[in-house]
């Protein structure tokens, strides 16, 4: 919980990012991970409120094989920018070959501040975006 950065990470080998950053409350940015090879996000920014600045997620949804939430729902301090890290980074699941499903889950305040051409580019790319 008192973890405040995150250093630069090779994660182009990682498969499971679960409950990886849960609770840290003074953590305001994430740098951009290579999540090309990430098949588990659940819960990953979990109470981690204060997040602000978001890199993005190369190839997120890459290889999903089941239905999987990009939760950061506790947040209403991420940035508009961030938000369009998020869409420029995933994969389009319209590519997926593995079957997986995607959602984006953010605060309402947040999807409020989005406009409607990043809601669509998100859509076209076949992610869900929720509350």
């Amino acid at each position: 919980s008192n973890l405040e950065s995150i250093p630069p990470l090779d994660t182009s080998n990682v498969t499971d990012m679960g409950w990886m950053l849960p609770f840290c409350y003074k953590l305001t940015s994430v740098p951009l991970f290579n999540t090309s090879k990430l098949n588990n996000v659940d819960s990953i920014f979990y109470y981690s409120n204060n997040l602000t600045d978001l890199g993005g997620f190369t190839n997120l949804g890459k290889a999903f094989t089941s239905s999987q939430t990009l939760n950061i729902s506790h947040s209403d301090k991420l940035t508009n920018q961030s938000v369009q890290n998020i869409i420029d980074t995933v994969f389009d699941m319209n590519l997926n070959t593995q079957g997986g499903k995607a959602t984006l889950k953010l605060k309402q305040t947040v999807i409020d501040a989005m406009t409607d051409t990043q809601k669509s580019q998100l859509a076209a790319k076949g992610w869900t975006l929720t509350n």
